[in-house]
């Protein structure tokens, strides 16, 4: 009788086992680009988003990234990165997402928030020099989102610059 309650529990253990392995969060991501165009309704001007089609030096480009928990269980510490596209320039005015994002400066090898980031220039002269970084010098941004509940989703924005 030991041994069937035993084979018993082996066997409900192992018919459950895969439920729990499927249990956790399933992070998607998408990202969409618009571009900033002046309307002028009735002498007013206004700020309009339009999708990023065709785009020309000085525009400016909102990149909305958009992440989902298709998951059944919450998502810890969600990592999200995304490239600041070449021949753009990030534009540091504050209007990056909260949570605050960090930026990298090598390709995505580092992170660190923009008030931290520096590196080390050579000068003619062969001494190093430590400078601090520039929003030009922003190869990529990362945010770190505490908590992604099951089911559900939000948005990051970040605003770049075309030279």
């Amino acid at each position: 009788m030991n041994r069937s309650l035993i084979g018993s529990t082996l066997l409900l253990a192992a018919l459950m086992l895969p439920a729990v392995a499927f249990a956790k969060p399933q992070v998607t991501i998408g990202v969409t680009a618009e571009k900033e165009i002046t309307v002028v309704n009735q002498g007013k001007k206004s700020v309009k988003l339009v999708p990023a089609t065709k785009i020309t030096p000085n525009e400016v480009i909102v990149y909305t990234v958009h992440y989902a928990n298709k998951g059944d269980e919450t998502a810890t510490n969600a990592v999200i990165e995304d490239p600041i596209p070449k021949g753009t320039v990030y534009l540091a005015d504050g209007s990056a997402s909260a949570p605050e994002p960090e930026f990298s400066i090598d390709h995505g090898k580092s992170y660190n928030k923009a008030t931290l980031l520096s590196y080390e220039m050579k000068l003619p002269s062969g001494k190093a020099e430590r400078r601090q970084a520039t929003s030009s010098d922003y190869t990529n941004i990362r945010w770190t989102i505490k908590e992604i509940p099951a089911g559900s989703s939000g948005k990051l924005k970040f605003r770049v610059k075309v030279k």
